[in-house]
């Protein structure tokens, strides 16, 4: 019915493109269109406002975090009123899972259809296996489409992983090559500092990335109880600890201790917050008043994040300006 329709709409005026050869023709513009030379890729980790990944049509791939039940959490909203519940009713906290190859797959394919190459940026291999899902899902393809694709270890996370993202971006930006710009990541990334300051540390040591003998969870709660608050962070890919501080003000603490780091020298910082924009926000106030300081966004933490660090950690990520 639809081809006699067509046809008899062709019949009467022959110079008019019929549905079907509109369809085609949008098609065809479409795959002609000219590809971007170079795409982002990032994993869910990388916490990156809404806004910076439309603007440069950055991919993201996602983590899974969910509980042994089976029940998957998506949402920023929902981990942490439902990791507070399963503490009270005894529940398991909820485990997280780096994605699959078939994960990444996914995204370069879509991503190969904007860019002629991808750059995939993701979280340190010694905290998660995305990095090896990534490198298998690259060989997936053959040559010469699989010497589109470069994977790199950021040896960093959350919003450390975000700076190194941005700073990607911006030699793009440039018109760099990838390979110009891994070599400019590769003396880039070590300079970035990861500090969190955490409400329950029962959280970290839970999720694993902190060793700590059960003995001591309960007498590491008592004395966060009493204001003393532990700073931990990345160094050299791995979580380390900082130190500890007195009082519980997060904001203040951790603008002390990076105001202390940086060593007088310009900085570039990034925020994050577990469902504490309130002090993040004071954060951000008590740095712009310390010279040389340019904080760069706030955002909030990835449901995969957030398990680890529990409700009300504030984290911080920064590197020094080149001058």
């Amino acid at each position: 019915m639809e081809h006699s329709g067509l046809a008899g709409d062709e019949s009467k005026d022959s110079s008019s493109p019929t549905r079907a050869q509109r369809r085609v023709e949008k098609n065809r513009m479409f795959f002609d269109s000219p590809r971007r030379a170079l795409g982002l890729v990032v994993d869910e980790v990388a916490d990156l406002p809404k806004e910076f990944l439309e603007k440069y049509n950055i991919e993201e791939v996602p983590f899974t975090t969910r509980f042994p039940d089976g029940e998957f959490i998506t949402s920023k909203e929902d981990i942490y009123q439902k990791m507070k519940e399963a503490l009270a009713t005894g529940r398991h906290l909820p485990t997280t899972a780096a994605p699959s190859f078939k994960n990444f797959l996914s995204v370069y394919q879509n991503a190969l259809k904007n860019f002629e190459k991808i750059l995939v940026i993701t979280i340190s291999s010694k905290l998660s296996g995305a990095y090896s899902s990534a490198r298998i899902a690259r060989s997936v393809f053959k040559k010469p489409e699989k010497l589109d694709i470069f994977v790199f270890d950021c040896f960093t996370a959350e919003v450390g992983e975000g700076l190194a993202a941005i700073k990607t971006q911006e030699l793009i930006s440039q018109g760099k090559t990838t390979e110009e710009i891994v070599e400019k990541l590769k003396e880039f990334c070590p300079k970035i500092t990861l500090l969190a300051c955490i409400d329950d540390f029962k959280y970290v040591v839970r999720g694993g990335r902190v060793r700590l003998p059960k003995i001591f969870i309960g007498p590491t709660s008592f004395i966060q109880k009493l204001g003393i608050r532990f700073l931990v962070g990345l160094k050299n890919g791995k979580v380390k600890f900082f130190g500890a501080s007195l009082g519980k003000d997060k904001a203040r603490i951790l603008a002390e201790e990076i105001d202390l780091q940086r060593r007088g020298g310009a900085i570039q910082v990034a925020i994050a917050h577990a469902d504490n924009l309130k002090e993040a926000q004071k954060l951000k106030t008590e740095l712009e008043k310390r010279p040389q300081i340019k904080v760069l966004y706030i955002s909030s933490v990835s449901p995969v994040v957030a398990t680890h660090t529990g409700p009300g950690a504030l984290l911080a990520a920064f590197h020094p300006i080149d001058k």
